[in-house]
Order: C-alpha cells, then structure tokens, then sequence
C-alpha cells in the first residue's frame, strides 16, 4: 500500500532563502533595538547541512502527515472512525485519477507516459485504501477472505507507518537535533 507523495523540500527552502534576501540589515519595526534581523536560514556550512538533514527527515515519506492520516487505525473500532472521514477523500481521488486516466487514453489531455503510469500507481493505492475502508463498518465474522485480506494488510501498514516509520524518523531527529534555533536564528 505504499503512496507516493512529492516533498515540498525544495519549495520550502526557496521561500527560505527568498524572504533572508528580502529582509533588510537593521530591524525597521520602529523599536529601540539596532540588531540586524534575524535570518531564516542558518549561519554557517555545518549549521546549513544540519538544518537540512532536518528538512529531509521531516519531509520523509515514513513521517508524511497524508500517509499517518490514511493508516491511523490499529483496531476494528479506529478503523471505523478512520473510515468516515478518510474514505471520502480517497474515493474523490480515484475518481479524479480515473478521469485523468481516460482523459490521456482518449487523447483529451496529452502527457508524458510517466505521468500516466504515476497515476495509475496512485489510483491503484486508492483501491486498495478503497477495499480496506468500505467494510470498516463490518466485523471480521461478516468479511470474505478477500477483505480480511485487506484489512489484515492495512493494520500491518498503519503499525509499519506509526511504529517503525515514524519511529525511525523522530529517533533520528531526536539525534540530530542541537538546540531550538536547528533551523536557522
């Protein structure tokens, strides 16, 4: 069940870099105060590469908010809250991956082959978020072998994203963080 999601990293540390050169030497909020403004971005190269490694980890697919709000049950009664407000949203992104697909095949949007086979990945993620999701509601007794399938499948994922994944990831964050300032002054 593994989705793709795209990081912002690079986004983020150009609106980073954009706002430190905006940002004029002397503090102008009428203040008695002559320091220079703070910066957003760290001073130095090893301060740079350390708020970096944090980003990365950050930005990481094992501590992505969407994948730990698709796979946030662990029982039958989380996954039916789960289940109530995550199966709307995956059902409305098949269907806009759906019409993606056809629209391609039926040459109304033209676009690359990767683009294409990105959205069937991601449409196939969707299913099966889909078949683990529409019988929240129902017990193990009521499901065939095909949804205990899927459910078993989504409890190991959701435990794989909250307690390895992120895990690994807060460990590691925890190691490389150094003070409050990590990300800049």
């Amino acid at each position: 069940m593994a989705l793709v999601i795209n990081t912002l990293t690079p986004l983020s540390q150009s609106i980073i870099e954009f706002l430190d050169r905006s940002r004029s030497a002397t503090s102008r909020t009428h203040t008695t105060s002559f320091a220079p403004a703070p910066s957003l971005s760290p001073a130095t190269m090893s301060l740079s590469s350390l708020a970096n490694t944090v980003i990365n980890l950050l930005h990481s697919d094992p501590a992505s908010p969407e994948r730990l709000f698709y796979f946030n049950a662990r029982d039958q009664l989380s996954l039916q809250a789960t289940g109530k407000t995550v199966l709307p949203f995956v059902r409305g992104r098949k269907d806009a991956l759906d019409r993606y697909v056809a629209e391609s095949e039926s040459s109304i949007a033209r676009v690359s082959e990767k683009t294409k086979s990105f959205w069937i990945e991601e449409r196939q993620a969707a299913e099966t978020l889909i078949a683990a999701l529409s019988n929240a509601d129902k017990d193990d007794g009521e499901l065939d072998e095909m949804d205990k399938r899927s459910r078993t499948e989504y409890f190991e994922s959701a435990k794989a994203a909250w307690e390895v994944g992120l895990a690994l990831v807060l460990s590691k964050l925890n190691r490389e963080m150094v003070g409050p300032f990590v990300l800049g002054e």
